[in-house]
């Protein structure tokens, strides 16, 4: 069994939030599903599309102005196999 990893840092600026200052919680998921299709791709060695999300768990809220760093990695599936599982 094969492991990718990719990583990003974005910047959060006042599009992505909320009148209250937080990013919304579809632009975190957003970025997520970007990062997620990187690495995806980078483990496959091709092209790579989101079939869907088992479930989302924020445990933070992120105020604009900071850096977001996410981090995703992927733990490849067997020979026979064509579906990959990427843990955020």
């Amino acid at each position: 069994m094969s492991y990718s990893q990719c990583s990003n840092v974005r910047f959060v600026m006042p599009p992505h939030c909320t009148h209250f200052g937080f990013a919304r919680g579809g632009s975190m998921l957003k970025w997520m599903d970007e990062l997620a299709g990187f690495v995806s791709m980078k483990h496959a060695q091709g092209p790579a599309v989101t079939v869907g999300i088992e479930a989302i768990n924020f445990h933070r809220m992120v105020k604009q102005g900071v850096f977001d760093i996410t981090r995703n990695r992927i733990y490849g599936s067997y020979a026979c196999d064509s579906r990959m599982h990427v843990i955020y």
